[in-house]
C-alpha cells in the first residue's frame, strides 16, 4: 500500500487480464474475428482498449477498423522514403554549394615557331577553314606533325595555335582529346600529350577538301 498526501493509506494495486485469441479461417472470418475482439476490449473500457495492432493483423484490417494511429500498409515503406529524401536535403544543405571544378591551364610557347619553309600554320588553317573545334584539333596536330615533326600534341600546343588564329579554347583543353580518342580513335594517349593515329591522319586530311 502506498502512504498519500494525507497520511492515509490506498490500496494501489491492479489487475491485469492478458487475453489470447486464435482464429483459423479466410481473409472474411479473421476480419471479423479482429471486428469481435476490438468491440470486446471497448467493452471493457477505455483502460483495457490498446491501439496496438495485432500480428499478422495489419493488413487484413480495413480501413475503417484501423485505430486512428495504426499505420496502414505501405505507410511504413513512404516514411522510409520520405526519411531518406529529407536526410538527403539536409545533408546537401550542410555541405553547400560545390566548388567549381579546376582545369589544368595551358601554357603559350613562346617558342613555338608557328612559320614554315613550306606553308606556315596560319596558311594552312586557312585554306582547310576548320568549323568545329574537333577540326580544329585535328587540323593542329597534322600541320605539326608534318612541318615541325612533333608527334606528341599537348594542350599547350594547341591553345598557342589557337591563340594565333584567334579561336577561343575551351576551359577543358584536353576534352577534344579525350572525346576523339574514345569515339573516333583519331588519338593514342602519349605521356602527358596525344598522337595522332593514321585513322586521325586521314580525317585532318580530308578537312577543306
Amino acid at each position: 500500500m502506498a502512504k498519500s498526501k494525507d497520511n492515509t493509506y490506498r490500496d494501489t494495486k491492479g489487475k491485469v487480464t492478458f487475453v489470447m485469441f486464435q482464429v483459423e479461417g479466410d481473409d472474411e472470418t479473421l476480419q471479423q474475428g479482429f471486428r469481435a475482439m476490438e468491440q470486446a476490449f471497448q467493452r471493457l473500457g477505455p483502460s483495457t482498449r490498446t491501439h496496438a495492432p495485432l500480428p499478422g493483423a495489419v493488413h487484413l484490417l480495413s480501413k475503417a477498423d484501423r485505430p486512428a494511429d495504426m499505420p496502414t500498409p505501405g505507410d511504413e515503406e513512404e516514411l522510409a522514403v520520405s526519411q531518406q529524401t529529407e536526410d538527403a536535403s539536409s545533408a546537401a544543405e550542410t555541405q553547400g554549394p560545390r566548388a567549381p571544378r579546376k582545369y589544368t591551364q595551358p601554357k603559350f610557347l613562346s617558342d613555338l615557331e608557328l612559320t614554315s619553309d613550306k606553308e606556315s600554320f596560319k596558311d594552312y588553317a586557312t585554306k582547310r577553314d576548320p568549323k568545329t573545334d574537333s577540326q580544329r584539333y585535328l587540323v593542329v596536330s597534322r600541320w605539326l606533325q608534318q612541318f615541325k615533326n612533333i608527334d606528341t600534341i599537348t594542350i599547350d600546343h594547341v591553345f598557342t595555335c589557337f591563340q594565333a588564329m584567334k579561336w577561343t579554347s575551351q576551359k577543358d583543353v584536353s576534352q577534344p582529346f579525350r572525346v576523339m580518342m574514345k569515339n573516333d580513335s583519331y588519338y593514342l594517349k602519349n605521356g602527358k600529350g596525344w598522337k595522332l593515329t593514321h585513322v586521325g591522319g586521314d580525317a585532318a586530311d580530308a578537312i577543306g577538301s
